[in-house]
């Protein structure tokens, strides 16, 4: 019906079922929902009990719930564990919470909008004396569903000099040359600063190149030199297989004993010192192979919430992703995913290292160094990313090559510093790289 009250009883419902059900659903409806967006009393009331068992850092569920809501008010068949129990039974898909938020909060400005609409209808029959005035009283009424339903992003600058004060100062008085997280490896590291808060990082290589143990070598320093927190993410190898490779390489067991079994006696002391020191690191691991980069977000929102801190995320790759929603062409994808990882970047404030597969038609050029253009589908990634680099081994093309044992990481864009050319070593029986000149990581 026209003059029906704007609501969706189902959208509420199937929100809070998901709420119930799993932590991600309360992660996106803070971002957007106050209780008073429900237009069900009852919606209200279990909302506002969730928020705030969450907020306390306890388990939500049917039950604490339903505990939280004894003093309500609420009939009891309304808040009982059975009743709540039907909500998440009733729920279609948990992983759709974003969706059942936007149609919650749409409905919620609606039903404002006509309540502003009825006070300015009010004024307006009322026949004012003054005509601006009321005009004026009429256009704050809206401007305040407006507001509510924005950010408030817009600072004078004179609230971002003290903190920008501060941390210039901090820099000066520390005797540390890396402001972001340090990579291990000296040469970048001296050419980056580290990998800084809220960066997008690119690294792009065709295959063989070595791209995945370069990033699983900085995830190593991450976790076990500066004890971070880092979550990895990969849709092209296994757990097993990751964690077989920081095995390896922090161990200097050969990588192929790990698939053939042929240890030595010292082999498993080193190994098992390396199998507890990677137990004991905060490294979490990802290898469902349908990862879209909205389900990376919100596991990503997830485990800072829980752990207080997410220092790195590392993507392994970005051609494997998919999006959430339904574009185009998968240019037009992959521009999406690459923007989506940007603003990840930000909202986590921690780098976010993204692999990337290079297009194979360098390989029809004499120098196959890696540019620009060979970044497949997407001038975009180019676009948003702050750090984009290549890296290269000249032995892959030219087995008799005089770089034997060496590669090149070609930083080609630094949107805050400089680029060029970092050497490293390449140790292929422990599939990881090392600082060139110190023929090991730091």
């Amino acid at each position: 019906m026209v003059n029906e009250i704007p609501n969706s009883a189902d959208a509420e419902a199937s929100l809070i079922g998901a709420m119930l059900l799993v932590d991600d659903a309360i992660l996106d409806a803070t971002e957007t929902l106050q209780a008073s967006d429900f237009y069900s009393p009852v919606n209200q009331a279990i909302f506002a009990a969730i928020m705030d068992i969450w907020k306390q850092g306890k388990s939500v569920d049917v039950v604490t719930v339903s505990e939280n809501l004894k003093s309500s008010g609420l009939p009891e068949k309304a808040i009982s564990a059975g009743a709540l129990m039907s909500l998440t039974a009733g729920t279609p898909a948990a992983t759709n919470s974003a969706h059942y938020c936007a149609i919650v909060k749409d409905t919620s400005l609606l039903r404002q909008l006509i309540a502003a609409g009825g006070a300015v209808q009010e004024l307006g029959y009322s026949r004012p004396d003054d005509v601006d005035q009321a005009i004026e009283v009429a256009e704050a009424e809206v401007f305040k569903i407006a507001q509510g339903n924005a950010k408030d992003t817009l600072q004078p600058v004179s609230a971002v000099v003290g903190s920008t004060l501060d941390e210039l100062e901090e820099l000066f008085d520390s005797d540390e040359t890396n402001t972001g997280l340090g990579t291990g490896f000296v040469d970048l590291d001296r050419m980056t600063g580290g990998l800084q808060k809220s960066t997008l990082v690119v690294l792009g290589a065709r295959p063989a190149m070595g791209k995945t143990a370069l990033a699983l070598n900085i995830v190593a320093h991450a976790a076990f030199v500066e004890q971070k927190t880092v979550a990895v993410f990969s849709l092209e190898m296994s757990k097993s297989e990751l964690l077989k490779r920081l095995i390896s390489a922090d161990s200097g067991v050969d990588s192929s004993k790990m698939r053939d079994g042929s240890f030595k006696d010292g082999d498993w002391d080193r190994l098992s010192k390396s199998f507890t020191k990677v137990g004991k690191s905060d490294i979490h691991l990802d290898d469902d192979p349908a990862l879209s980069v909205s389900t990376i977000r919100a596991k990503c929102r997830k485990l800072k919430a829980r752990h207080g801190a997410l220092d790195l995320v590392v993507i392994d790759y970005l051609q494997l992703c998919s999006s959430s929603g339904k574009a185009e062409n998968r240019q037009v994808e992959v521009s999406e995913m690459s923007r989506t990882l940007k603003i990840l970047a930000r909202e986590l404030e921690c780098p976010v290292l993204v692999l990337s597969q290079l297009s194979r038609t360098l390989e029809s050029r004499v120098d196959r160094r890696p540019m620009m253009s060979d970044l497949r589908e997407s001038g975009a990634i180019e676009q948003d990313a702050d750090i984009v680099a290549f890296l290269y081994r000249d032995e892959v093309y030219n087995p008799g090559s005089p770089d034997m044992g060496q590669a090149e990481l070609l930083v080609s864009k630094h949107r805050a510093g400089a680029t060029g050319t970092v050497r490293l070593a390449w140790i292929p029986t422990q599939t990881r790289f090392a600082n060139l000149q110190q023929g090991s990581q730091r």
